[in-house]
Parts: structure tokens; C-alpha cells; sequence
């Protein structure tokens, strides 16, 4: 089967085998779901995962495919897990236990604001992280939300670059500081399909 990156580079996963790079699956998962190809994008990583099953980035790649709409929260805790599992990462594995049984019980909302007090505690409130502006978004809060991402844009943390196709932070994009935010990192403004 051919995968094909925005129709321009064609992409066989299968031939890449052992080879393949968190990256470049990233790059053709992101193309595909740009595209509107997001169910193919998130078919293309699990294929590629019976293959490669210890590829902890294919399965964060895989987490982050599944907070698309519409929403595979069982999917995204399973391929949390599995990479935090692989990372030997106790801060994931804390979030994932935490996340768990609150969906499980009383559904999304409950998981996310779970998953917040968990990065409180281990980071502190002083200085925001990414995670924490992710939760806060998902959970309503806006405010919270915009102001961690603003500090962590001051900071330069990487991870702002993708706050653009961020599934996680789609209740902000209809906020004018979102907009004001997109500028200043000198992202496009409202020139991808989002959501």
C-alpha cells in the first residue's frame, strides 16, 4: 500500500521497515490528516507498529492521532501508556494511572482535569508546561490556557510550533489571543483546516 505526503512524495512504510524514523511517520501522519486522511494517517501508524512494536515516538504519534475528531480516548491512554512504558517515563505512567480510572468512571472531563492536578504536583504551578496548557484548554479554561502558552512562547519551548494543529488546543482557536499567540511565534494564521 502507497501512503503519499500532501499527494507530493510517495512513501512506502512497509519497505522502510526497522528504518523508519518517528519523525518521518510524523511528517506523512501529519500530511495525511492536513489532507483530511486522518483515519488513514492513524490506520498507516498502527500498521507500521506491528512491525515495529518498541517504537516508543510511533506510539505518542498514535496517542496524539487519536484526540482527533472523532475522539478514541481508550486508543489514546493505551498508546500513552505503551510509550511511557517504553520511555520508563514514571511522570507518564503517573499521568496514564491517574487518567485511567477517571474516564473510565466519569468520563473525559474527569480524565483531563485528573491528568492536570498529576502535572501540578509534579511540575508546581510556577512554571507552566505544555501538558498543562493541553489540559487546561481541554477542560474550558481558556484563560489558564492562553497564559501558559504565552509563557512557554517567552520561554521558547519547542513544543509551541505545533500549537496551530494541536487537536488538544482547538477550544482556543476561536480566541482572538489565540490568533495574537499564532502571529507572534510566526505561524500561519488560519490557513489550516483545524480541529
Amino acid at each position: 500500500m502507497m501512503f503519499e505526503i500532501a499527494q507530493f512524495a510517495p512513501v512506502e512504510p512497509l519497505m522502510m521497515g526497522a528504518m523508519i524514523t518517528g519523525g518521518a511517520v510524523l511528517v506523512t501522519g501529519g500530511a495525511m490528516w492536513l489532507s483530511g486522511r486522518r483515519a488513514e494517517a492513524a490506520d498507516m501508524v498502527q500498521d507500521i507498529l506491528t512491525r515495529v512494536p518498541d517504537s516508543a515516538p510511533l506510539h505518542f504519534i498514535l496517542a496524539q492521532l487519536s484526540l482527533q475528531e472523532p475522539r478514541d480516548i481508550p486508543r489514546y491512554l493505551d498508546q500513552l501508556r505503551r510509550f511511557a512504558t517504553l520511555r520508563h517515563s514514571e511522570e507518564q505512567i503517573q499521568l496514564v494511572d491517574a487518567a485511567e480510572p477517571e474516564y473510565r468512571e466519569h468520563g473525559e472531563w474527569a480524565m483531563w482535569k485528573a491528568m492536570l492536578q498529576v502535572e501540578q504536583r509534579l511540575h508546581g504551578s510556577e512554571r507552566p508546561t505544555y501538558l498543562m496548557a493541553q489540559m487546561e484548554a481541554a477542560l474550558g479554561m481558556k484563560d489558564a490556557a492562553l497564559r501558559d502558552l504565552a509563557e512557554l512562547k517567552n520561554d521558547h519551548d519547542a513544543d509551541i510550533i505545533g500549537i496551530d494543529v494541536d487537536p488538544m488546543l482547538a477550544p482556543l482557536r476561536d480566541d482572538p489571543r489565540f490568533e495574537q499567540l499564532l502571529a507572534e511565534v510566526g505561524l500561519p494564521r488560519k490557513t489550516v483546516q483545524r480541529g
